[in-house]
């Protein structure tokens, strides 16, 4: 068994924080296996209690590319805080700060991908982003459909409207409120596909129309 191999029993075996550190920055010079990292940064979060060298190693090791090194150094910053660590408590704080802001900014990353993405398929489409938004939106509420169409009636009833029905939407605060729709299907009183004059469909319950 090659040296990496026994470092889960000789973190277990530590008591010392700085020799802990020495053996993680073996670790990350010539380590292979990431149950090595796992093992001391586990036993660091164990006996690191107001060391500010063991505090700040769990963050920057919270913070880096190992899913299992990142996640393990994580949990183990938390359960220090939770004891009452106030350097922990802060360093997690932080933390927890850098990963919301890391995930709001993949957001913004992501929905801008999604806008061009649309853009770039709309162009080529001969039509505005709006109506392939609109197109996209009524596929998926038809293909919910198919998936409401069995069993409804039992569980929801009879819908009071009957296809072809005029109705008014009822919604409130929605571009559409007030506006004359024709029912296209009735599958209970839960589902009723409405189509407005612009080609809108949507998927309401009964409640959300009356008849004209």
């Amino acid at each position: 068994m090659d040296y990496e191999h026994s470092i889960p029993s000789l973190a277990q075996q530590e008591s010392s924080v700085c020799s802990l550190l020495e053996l993680y920055e073996w670790w990350q010079n010539w380590g292979n296996y990431d149950f090595a990292g796992v093992a001391i940064l586990e036993r660091l979060g164990e006996i690191g209690a107001g060391n500010s060298q063991a505090i700040s190693t769990l963050k920057h090791a919270a913070s880096g590319r190992g899913r299992k090194t990142s996640s393990t150094a994580f949990y183990a910053l938390k359960k220090l805080a939770a004891t009452g660590d106030e350097m922990a408590k802060e360093a997690f704080d932080e933390l927890q700060k850098h990963k919301q802001e890391e995930a709001l900014k993949q957001q913004r990353l992501q929905q801008q991908r999604r806008e061009a993405q649309l853009a770039a398929d709309a162009e080529l489409m001969g039509i505005t982003v709006e109506q392939l938004k609109g197109r996209m939106q009524q596929a998926e509420e038809e293909r919910q459909l198919r998936i409401l169409d069995k069993g409804g009636k039992k569980q929801y009833g009879e819908s009071r409207f009957s296809s072809q029905d005029r109705v008014i939407c009822l919604i409130e605060g929605w571009k559409y409120t007030n506006q004359i729709g024709i029912v296209e299907r009735a599958i209970n009183s839960k589902f009723v596909v409405v189509r407005f004059d612009d080609g809108y469909l949507t998927i309401q319950s009964d409640s959300k129309f009356k008849p004209i």
